[in-house]
């Protein structure tokens, strides 16, 4: 049977939005705090007579969710939760079939349908996509992003010894603005966080110093963020992917990374960032930027491997949406005015970037020359094999 002729007329079309890390996508055990922001590629989700579940984790939530929702959900009809098929542009977005989104989307399709409006049961929904989460993929931590897909905007998370993770949510700054890329290829090998973690234990205290900057540079970016400092934060999350850059070096990951390297001298040239994104989809990046006009330019100017995708930031969180019609995520950016707001946020930018002042240098025997791109000349670090 077609999926049109099961789908009921009037049911409640859910998203909710997939989620990017601006540091700490790395998942090094270290980083006790990690910050995400809800995107614009959304999973789709509709309650439907007579379907059946795709999935086991669409099965787990609509089956948790009923339970949960007890005599609310006696009136829905038998049936289940039906993912909307990719858009062909989501296959050129993310198309991350991202788990955490989907089980939002599908629980908040759930409680839509029975009545219960998202806004007011957004930790009952958050409950219910948790625990369905967790059984089908025990052992994978997914608290921020399924935060994001309920909450969007930004998402911080705090690691607490035993005891669940502490979310809190943030408010996007106006003047932020992100380009999502893809590199081409995997930024990073598979077994690089072995690498990293030999490395540690062979080189305690270089390792200590990198970790000491990493961390250093997200408690900047999370607080200037929230202050509304933009260009400060953005300078910080340039800072905090130049030590991810470093840190590759010290354990020689591969080379991957070369149009990682591209990304960021070019966001650098317009006056903003770029850095890794994912651990999981290690081919993503993220670039950060105080103008929309500056955004614009480096969409426009990125050229192979490298490819922007038309995406923003998603504001909302899970939500109903009153028709089918699909709406574009395309950024349309108007050319760039030559002013001096543009001017002086994107030169502020470069001289934060530029200022090393406060950054530090690894001194250990048997070293490994780099150079970086806050420090033109070589910086040595440890060299590990």
């Amino acid at each position: 049977m077609r999926r049109e002729r099961i789908t009921l007329v009037g049911m409640p079309t859910v998203i909710a939005p997939e989620a990017i890390f601006l540091v700490g996508e790395l998942g090094l055990p270290e980083e006790k705090v990690v910050l995400l922001a809800a995107l614009s590629s959304h999973a789709t989700a509709q309650y439907c007579a007579d379907a059946v579940a795709g999935s086991p984790l669409v099965e787990a939530v609509v089956e948790r969710a009923k339970k949960h929702l007890g005599e609310a959900a006696e009136a829905l009809p038998a049936g289940s939760v039906l993912l909307s098929p990719a858009h062909p542009r989501d296959r050129e977005c993310l198309a991350l079939g991202n788990t955490p989104a989907i089980a939002v989307a599908a629980a908040a399709a759930v409680f839509e349908t029975a009545g219960q409006s998202i806004s007011q049961r957004k930790p009952e929904i958050l409950q219910v996509a948790e625990s369905a989460h967790r059984t089908i993929y025990a052992g994978i931590g997914a608290e921020g992003e399924l935060a994001a897909a309920l909450h969007g905007g930004l998402i911080k998370v705090i690691s607490q010894p035993d005891a669940d993770p502490r979310i809190e949510t943030l408010e996007p700054p106006e003047g932020l603005h992100v380009v999502v890329f893809r590199t081409g290829q995997a930024l990073f090998s598979a077994n690089w966080l072995s690498c990293v973690r030999q490395f540690a234990e062979r080189y305690p205290s270089a390792y200590v110093q990198i970790i000491r900057n990493l961390l250093e540079r997200t408690a900047r970016f999370v607080a200037q963020l929230s202050e509304g400092d933009v260009t400060a934060a953005i300078a910080s999350a340039g800072r905090y992917g130049h030590c991810i850059t470093q840190l590759a070096a010290a354990v020689s990951a591969p080379s991957q990374a070369a149009p990682l390297r591209q990304a960021m001298e070019l966001a650098k040239e317009i006056g903003g960032i770029a850095k890794t994104a994912s651990a999981a989809h290690s081919d993503l990046g993220v670039a950060m930027f105080a103008t929309p006009e500056a955004a614009g330019l480096f969409e426009r100017a990125c050229r192979p491997p490298l490819i922007p995708l038309p995406l923003d930031l998603d504001r909302s969180g899970a939500r109903r949406v009153v028709n089918r019609a699909r709406q574009s995520a395309e950024i349309h950016t108007p050319m760039p005015e030559i002013g001096p707001s543009s001017i002086s946020s994107q030169a502020i930018v470069r001289g934060f970037l530029e200022d090393d002042s406060t950054d530090r240098t690894l001194s250990e025997s048997d070293e490994l020359c780099v150079s970086t791109p806050e420090h033109p000349s070589p910086t040595f670090f440890p060299r590990w094999r």
